[in-house]
């Protein structure tokens, strides 16, 4: 191991940190390439290494490819150094360029998480879908929603097994001060099916499996009158930019609700292709009909979710133009990952044209 090197945990942990940022914050990565590392040339950046001294970025400026270095205020250990590292330079850069520049995505996320309150629901319908997706919406207790628009999302904590209800003045901050296997009550985040306004209820599209005893395996045991606390809404994908002539909506069950989200909202005029993969013909969900969209079923048979290339292959198969298209995905994080390097890196499509989101990662082995 080199001086530079940081241990091997390390970096497997910051490829995750890498991949969220390249995919979820590409324009925060670009700021810091131009008012961090003083490239006010690039045209566009992802960040591809960390050492202990510093990040390497791979950059483009006037179509040819280039690289540029963030040197680190000091050396770094572990992958949270890493993240205060990246915040002081985010924070020192924004103090140079003041309001000059819009706020990146990442800050707008520090603005907006200080801000939603946490809010105490009941369950109050369970349908299943499909076999392994169930419809469960909340009701009550949400006169402080507000929301966020088109592809928003909660953090939605519940009880676990055997465990005790969420008691009524949980909120998000002691979700977060408990350590992960002291926290009795289970969390994870889902994008929101629909919100009614003047029922004030949310719908929430849930994948239900037996891992663990997290919020996946509360979904097949969920009650009527059962007690939940939510946090939010965030917004995630914030829609199509103008140039865009076409889209592709790529998902497995845990992006459906996103997905049906985009089609609903998508102009009606725009041809919009959407690649789902699934267990088989039985676990297919209602899609909204829209003219102009194409829906086309994967289905994975007996394999494990999260397994094979059957996206990433249909992906590959389309005659998807070299411009003007707008990919958006979600799904397992080593999948979308995939993808997303496919249209950055061999089809050229620009960071605010792809947006591919890890909504949950497969464990080895699995």
């Amino acid at each position: 191991m080199t001086d530079r090197t940081l241990p091997a945990d390390v970096l497997t942990e910051l490829d995750g940190v890498m991949e969220h940022y390249n995919a979820s914050h590409a324009d925060t990565v670009l700021f810091l390439v131009r008012h961090a590392a003083e490239r006010l040339d690039a045209d566009d950046a992802e960040v591809v290494s960390i050492d202990r001294l510093g990040a390497e970025f791979h950059i483009v400026v006037d179509g040819r490819r280039d690289r540029a270095r963030l040197t680190f205020a000091e050396s770094v250990v572990t992958a949270d150094d890493v993240s205060t590292q990246l915040y002081g330079h985010l924070a020192a850069a924004r103090a140079r360029v003041g309001d000059a520049v819009a706020l990146t995505s990442i800050e707008e996320e520090f603005v907006s998480t200080a801000t939603p309150p946490t809010l105490i629901s009941c369950v109050a319908e369970v349908c299943d879908l499909t076999p392994n997706l169930r419809e469960i919406v909340l009701e009550g207790g949400l006169e402080q929603f507000v929301s966020a628009g088109s592809d928003q999302f909660v953090y939605l904590m519940v009880r676990r097994d055997h465990g005790p209800d969420v008691p009524d003045d949980h909120t998000m901050a002691d979700q977060m001060a408990a350590g992960r296997d002291e926290v009795p009550w289970a969390g994870a985040y889902y994008t929101i099916r629909a919100w009614d306004p003047e029922r004030q209820r949310i719908t929430l599209w849930m994948v239900r499996h037996d891992h663990g005893d997290g919020a996946g395996s509360w979904v097949a045991r969920a009650e009527v009158g059962e007690r939940v606390a939510l946090w939010g809404p965030r917004h995630g994908f914030g829609g199509a930019p103008d140039a865009t002539r076409s889209m592709l909506l790529v998902a497995d069950e845990s992006g459906f609700a996103a997905v049906a989200v985009l089609i609903e909202e998508a102009p009606a005029h725009l041809p919009v292709t959407v690649l789902v993969e699934t267990i088989d013909a039985d676990h297919i969900v209602e899609l909204p009909a829209r003219d102009h969209v194409n829906v086309r079923w994967l289905f994975r048979g007996d394999d494990q979710p999260g397994t094979g290339s059957r996206l990433i292959d249909a992906v590959r198969a389309l005659a998807v133009p070299a411009t003007g298209v707008t990919a958006f995905g979600a799904a397992e994080s080593r999948q979308v990952t995939a993808i997303r390097k496919y249209f950055r890196h061999e089809r050229g499509l620009s960071a605010d044209h792809v947006s591919m989101t890890g909504y949950w990662r497969r464990a080895i082995g699995l």
